[in-house]
């Protein structure tokens, strides 16, 4: 089941602050590190003009993987909209997207134990075939 809520944009910058904050950038067409999670643990990421925090929880065939995707804050602080929570089991063994409407996505995959999830940002460009 994937749960998909609308919360507050100060409660994502506290989730991030409480997660731990490893940011980073990638330009259209690269891939970004990958980061790797133990359960409980997060990461707070900037995706183009979207801030990301996620964090997962084990269970026996699941990594219930959180992701909170919010728009940065402009250059006086202020954020513009509200964020987004989606909840999502990703299976042992398998991997998930989540996309942002710019063309950016983040990839997680769910090792065969539950123990670990891999996360990797993600950006794509179109290609005009003529």
């Amino acid at each position: 089941m994937i749960t998909i809520s609308k919360t507050n944009p100060l409660a994502l910058a506290a989730a991030a602050l409480a997660l731990g904050a490893s940011a980073f950038g990638a330009s259209a067409g690269e891939t970004a590190s990958m980061h790797v999670l133990k359960p409980m643990q997060g990461v707070s990421l900037d995706m183009g003009t979207k801030k990301v925090a996620a964090y997962y929880l084990a269970n026996d065939k699941t990594c219930d993987l959180t992701v909170t995707i919010a728009d940065l804050p402009d250059a006086d602080g202020n954020v513009s909209g509200g964020s987004t929570r989606i909840t999502m089991p990703v299976a042992v063994g398998s991997k998930a997207r989540v996309y942002t409407a710019e063309g950016r996505a983040l990839e997680a995959s769910c090792s065969l134990a539950a123990n670990i999830v891999t996360l990797r940002p993600l950006a794509f460009t179109a290609t005009v075939v003529q």
